[in-house]
């Protein structure tokens, strides 16, 4: 009998189907016997089969859903008929004859494939459920008949279409899975749905299937026309269990159907556009079942000519030649006296950058730069990168950029990939350069002889086709590839970008991206071939979102060109900073923001507008270095989304996208599948990477009119809206954005598979609770190794960019795998961030006070496991972080700390000491910073601040036989009075470092203003007649240096800054008074609010405590009356400076006439505040243990 069902199944000729299945399952009761039957042999097994079938799979199903589910369901529904022609009922009768196979097979591997097309899931299950009619009733597969509980009568159905069959394969596959389902249908369904939703979820089968056959149907009613019928067969309900039903009801006259759907998830437009789709593809399976499921088309001739020809059809006319430099030289000739370029205090006209362009462009062409002759470019932000990327477009040649913060081993591959003959850079970063076979040109030291050459504008060889960028991405087989960018694309790119942002010549454009990234290129070519001033980030500002906002304002920027990821974390450090209550909005004048690389989100977007005064046009620009730029949406003001990704828009003019499955088929508007790009955006292809070339850049099948023409496969998963604009949903492989950077995470497996400790690597992304997106690394290590995580990070960064070092290591016995023995991501566990090693065991708190600190270290960093032992700063935390840190730990315990007790206590368990023990170190001045060491102390002096955090990231390089103690301001605790003269400090300070040394020598130093007091210091101890071994300054610059200079030759200087630049100059010195009365104005009013604290008698919050020792120190900074020093004086001048009349005419900052025994001057990179953070600190570090080395012999 089993055998005779199973080959019924596969015929479906019989008229009884089901009870030919189980003709036992008429007479026997649902509930008669039940409990005995569980606990026999078929129960279990029905129980072992359900189980295998849906372990490890996902009953939701992507589709495209207008809405999120209600928390309270409505119970609105929809319905969509299906009416089939009679050819179609025809064919389908006659194919199902011919391949021995029923209707129900045929429909539920159509269905099945619709779901996979929609959705791109390679595993699909659904519930499905047949009655057939016998004489007056209707059976089911679970006994009982169409009246009984409806649940009841569901079976899933699951289909693997990891390897994509033929429709015709796809019937055989799912023939046998509807008779292994109904052999062990008898399970009870309270039993099958604790398997599918072991939770207890509302919708255990979302989507399902049902089939109904009417063989009885009265045949005097056989040529009445089948949609007149369908209210009166007993079949037709509107079923209220699923998201979706798929019903098809069977008459000797033909078939009919209906999609029924949730109206609170589906437009109608969508179900209805849905069953279009299904009716194409049903009748292409049947006309062709040797197709695979993705080379079935689904789209009606309607929806094709929308998708690829009507939303592809963008064209306008653009202005000038197809020449970028001729548009920027056009701009230099009409306003030549207009401001072009800022950066770091210095201003450049356009007719001055233009000038300083053509002298170098001429001097490469005599060097034989030409035509596809490739030019590195290593430099810092400054107005050298700026001039140098134009030098080369305009010599003909091909800019190769190459980031100084880069690994020589990264920028190493680049060298020898490019073949280059010569190299832009500047004397300072020659040392960090791989080997080159050339001499490198350092501009910096070598453009008196550049400046030899024509200031006018140089004839260019090159044409479209010629290259003008070669950018380097990163690669999954371990090395970054290298993506040809011709100059028309550059040029067509700038055009149709600026027809959405009409950049004008009062605009203020900020640039913040890496030159190594294609959105650089917007960033500045747009608006210097538009005449707006371009304002260049420095490195320090482009790193940090405060300072980025605090530059917007000075310089009223009105185009700010960003992140999603940077601007977030810019916000939540306003809000970690601000008091509650008080207004975060900035107050700043953008026009157009501008966000790029990665996915912006709608729950971001309405964060942003709350923290913005005058909320400016925001435009989501997408799009890949391969295509440099592919769409562009102005976001309106009252989008109506509140959660998700926000719309990319349609295709910028003269490109075409289209989103097709595997086998180039257009996907349906809502469906997912990958995007291709096609028109005048692409590169050319890869750098010596042909093969790779040909896999990504494929003929383009939708313009036979257009010979040659490409499509470029991007990999991202889009999906079309119902208006022709374009929403990102993922990735085909495994790339992923990091900070708005493109990784791909094969390249850093790459990397890891090389270390020999390393059998088996996997990388991938992550978020934390607060939303930021990490990299987080799973490794299985080679036998008998045992590597620590520290070992395996420090390799990756010999190699990799720090933004491709995962944050996360996590070591794994063995791979989690598929059934089919493949990786299973999914079943990766979720990492924790780099706590500690990962074979180092967790020290968990010991009591309840350390059980606290570790709930508030979770919250303040996000991380959901800390050991007592981790330390605050290995997590990730810095200095804005120890402030909500400490502000949480204050209300907590009523403990009030100063933030450098995290520099002495750095971890749970040793704060914990501290607060238990009731330690009174937060009313002394020094601080323990590294207390280990047999070398004399050195002792680091507090800046104008107050605290010694800027000191971190120097004792991270410093000897660990060096001992350091820090000194920092008095009153940081709010309670104890602010001493408001250096001499004063000094005194105070010498009190308390001979606790720690009684006698000399004593090693000295101070950064900025810690400087004075270090030097007062050294007065004080000489004085004393103790030794002074050793006195660093870290970039102080004395006040009133400008004071002493003679007033001719400041008038002289003031003077030639107005020769060079105009009125412009006057105009930036104007621009700085105004900052510094603008700032002045809010110290003065967080000082009243400071007042306002101590008049009630209670220490000042964690956010403003250091404002009023900020203003004391400045005025003692002002008072204090310089004597010459009778000893050695070693000045640590950070390399770069701002433009200012004083650093002009003393290059020793005011120091030469004070060191009696002598000044000596040790460069350091960096600026001011930078050269004491990553990656300048390492040399600062490096300088001044050689000198306290010499000092102490």
């Amino acid at each position: 009998m089993k055998a005779m069902a199973e080959k019924n199944v596969l015929r479906g000729k019989e008229s009884g189907l089901l009870s030919q299945l189980h003709p036992e399952s008429k007479t026997q009761s649902l509930t008669s016997g039940k409990d005995k039957w569980l606990q026999g042999e078929a129960a279990a097994t029905s129980l072992a089969y359900w189980q295998q079938q849906l372990e490890g799979v996902t009953l939701n199903i992507d589709l495209p859903v207008a809405r999120r589910r209600p928390a309270v369901i409505t119970g609105l529904r929809g319905k969509q008929r299906l009416i089939f022609s009679e050819t179609l009922n025809r064919e389908m009768k006659d194919f199902a004859e011919s391949e021995n196979i029923n209707l129900l097979t045929i429909f539920l591997a159509a269905f099945h494939t619709l779901l996979y097309r929609y959705s791109g899931q390679e595993v699909i299950v659904t519930g499905a459920e047949w009655f057939e009619e016998n004489g007056e009733e209707m059976v089911s597969p679970a006994g009982g008949t169409a009246l009984s509980e409806r649940v009841g009568n569901i079976l899933p159905i699951r289909t693997n279409l990891e390897v994509v069959p033929t429709f015709r394969e796809l019937l055989q596959t799912l023939a046998q899975g509807v008779t292994e389902a109904a052999r062990y249908q008898n399970l009870p369904f309270e039993q099958l749905s604790q398997i599918i939703a072991p939770q207890g979820d509302r919708l255990p089968l979302p989507i399902n299937f049902a089939y109904y056959e009417y063989p009885h149907f009265p045949s005097e009613l056989a040529g009445v026309k089948l949609d007149s019928l369908w209210q009166e067969l007993p079949g037709n309900r509107t079923i209220y269990l699923f998201d979706l039903a798929l019903e098809i009801q069977v008459i000797p006259a033909g078939v009919q159907g209906c999609f029924s759907y949730n109206g609170d998830l589906f437009d109608d437009s969508t179900i209805e556009a849905m069953a279009g789709h299904f009716q194409t593809l049903l009748a292409a399976a049947v006309a062709d079942p040797e197709l695979n499921l993705n080379q079935l088309p689904m789209l009606t001739a309607a929806e094709r000519e929308l998708m690829l020809g009507e939303w592809n059809q963008l064209k306008v006319d653009y202005p000038g030649d197809g020449s970028i430099t001729a548009q920027f030289e056009a701009q230099a000739a009409t306003n030549p006296g207009s401001i072009a370029l800022i950066c770091g205090g210095e201003e450049i006209t356009y007719g001055q950058l233009n000038g300083k362009v053509n002298q170098l462009a001429h001097y490469l062409q005599k060097l034989g730069v030409g035509p596809d002759v490739p030019v590195g470019v290593c430099l810092e932000r400054s107005p050298l990168i700026i001039i140098a990327l134009l030098a080369i477009l305009k010599a003909g040649g091909v800019c190769v950029p190459l980031d100084p913060t880069y690994p020589q081993d990264r920028l190493s591959i680049i060298l020898k990939d490019t073949q280059l003959s010569i190299l832009l850079t500047q004397e300072k970063l020659t040392g960090q350069l791989p080997h080159y076979h050339n001499s490198p040109i350092c501009l910096d030291t070598q453009w008196d002889s550049i400046a030899l050459e024509s200031q006018d504008n140089p004839p260019c060889a090159a044409i479209g086709d010629n290259l003008a960028y070669i950018l380097y991405t990163s690669g999954s087989t371990g090395k970054p590839k290298g993506v040809e960018m011709p100059r028309s694309n550059i040029w067509h790119y700038v055009q149709s970008i600026d027809k959405h942002l009409q950049i004008r010549p009062d605009d203020i454009y900020l640039h913040t991206a890496s030159f190594s990234f294609s959105s650089s290129i917007r960033q500045f070519l747009t608006p210097l071939t538009r005449g707006a001033k371009l304002v260049l980030a420095t490195q320090e500002q482009s790193k940090n979102t405060l300072k980025l906002f605090e530059l917007m304002q000075a310089e009223n920027v009105t185009v700010c060109d960003s992140l999603q990821a940077v601007w977030a974390h810019g916000l939540h450090a306003l809000d970690t900073i601000s008091d509650p209550g008080t207004d975060k909005r900035l107050p700043l004048k953008l026009r157009l923001l501008l966000f790029s690389g990665g996915l912006l989100t709608a729950d971001f977007l309405q964060t942003l507008r709350e923290h913005l005064e005058h909320p400016p046009q925001i435009i989501n620009i997408y799009g890949q270095t391969e295509t440099t730029g592919n769409t562009a949406y102005p976001i309106p003001a009252d989008l109506a989304q509140t959660t998700g990704p926000v719309s990319v828009g349609r295709p910028l003019a003269y490109r075409q996208t289209y989103i097709l499955n595997s086998e180039l088929q257009p996907v349906p508007i809502g469906a997912i599948g990958e995007l291709h790009v096609s028109g005048c955006s692409l590169s050319r292809g890869y750098l010596n990477r042909p093969d790779l070339t040909q896999e990504k850049y494929i003929p383009n099948p939708f313009t036979p009119d257009t010979p040659g023409a490409i499509l470029y496969k991007t990999g991202d998963l889009a999906r079309y809206l119902p208006d022709g604009s374009l929403e990102i949903i993922g990735r085909t492989d495994f790339q992923v954005k990091i900070r708005g950077m493109r990784v791909e995470t094969g390249e850093i497996e790459s990397i890891l598979l090389q270390h020999p400790a390393v059998k088996q690597a996997v990388v991938t992304a992550r978020d934390t609770a607060a939303g930021e997106r990490f990299l987080a690394a799973y490794y299985v290590a080679a036998p008998n190794q045992t590597p620590v995580n520290s070992e395996l990070r420090a390799f990756l960064k010999e190699h990799l960019p720090d933004y491709m070092v995962p944050a996360a290591f996590m070591r794994l016995e063995a791979m989690p795998l598929t059934a089919n023995g493949k990786l299973n991501r999914l079943g990766l566990p979720e990492p924790q961030l780099d706590l500690h090693e990962s074979n180092t065991p967790v020290v968990a708190p010991r009591d309840d006070l350390e059980a606290k600190l570790a709930a508030i270290w979770q919250q303040v960093l996000g991380i959901k496991q800390i050991g007592i032992q981790d330390s605050f700063f290995d997590l990730g935390g810095h200095s804005l972080l120890a402030v909500e840190l400490f502000a949480r730990i204050e209300k907590e315990f009523g403990k009030n700390l100063i933030l450098a007790t995290l520099l002495q206590a750095p971890t749970i368990a040793q704060l914990a000491t501290y607060i238990r023990d009731n330690q009174d170190l937060d009313t002394k001045s020094l601080v323990v910073m590294q207390p280990k060491g047999t070398k004399p102390p050195l002792f680091c002096i507090h800046a104008v601040g107050g605290n010694l955090l800027s000191y971190k990231e120097l004792l991270a390089h410093l000897d660990r036989d060096q001992p350091v103690y820090g000194l920092q301001a008095q009153g940081l605790d709010g309670k104890q009075p602010i001493l408001s003269k250096i001499e004063d400090m000094a005194a105070l300070y010498i009190q308390e470092m001979k606790t720690v040394q009684p006698d000399g020598p004593y090693f000295i130093v101070g950064h900025s203003f810690g400087g004075f007091v270090a030097f007062e210091i050294a007065q004080q101890l000489q004085a004393a007649g103790d030794e002074v071994a050793f006195l660093g300054l870290f970039d102080a610059i004395i006040p009133g240096a400008k004071g002493r200079v003679p007033r001719q030759e400041v008038l002289k200087l003031h003077w030639h800054g107005f020769s060079e630049n105009g009125p412009a100059y006057f105009l930036q010195k104007l621009q700085q008074k105004i900052t510094a009365t603008q700032n002045e104005l809010d110290d003065s009013w967080k000082r009243l609010k400071g007042k306002y604290y101590q008049k009630q008698g209670v220490a000042l919050p964690h956010k403003i405590r250091n404002l009023p020792i900020k203003q004391a120190n400045h005025q003692a900074a002002r008072a204090y009356k310089l004597q010459p020093y009778p000893g050695v004086v070693t000045l640590f001048r950070a390399a770069v400076r701002y433009d200012t009349v004083a650093w002009k005419l003393d290059p020793l900052l005011g120091w030469g006439p004070l060191a009696g025994g002598g000044l000596q001057v040790i460069d350091v990179p960096g600026g001011h505040e930078s050269c004491l953070k990553e990656p300048y600190v390492s040399s600062l570090a490096a300088a001044l243990t050689a000198c306290l080395g010499k000092t102490a012999i």
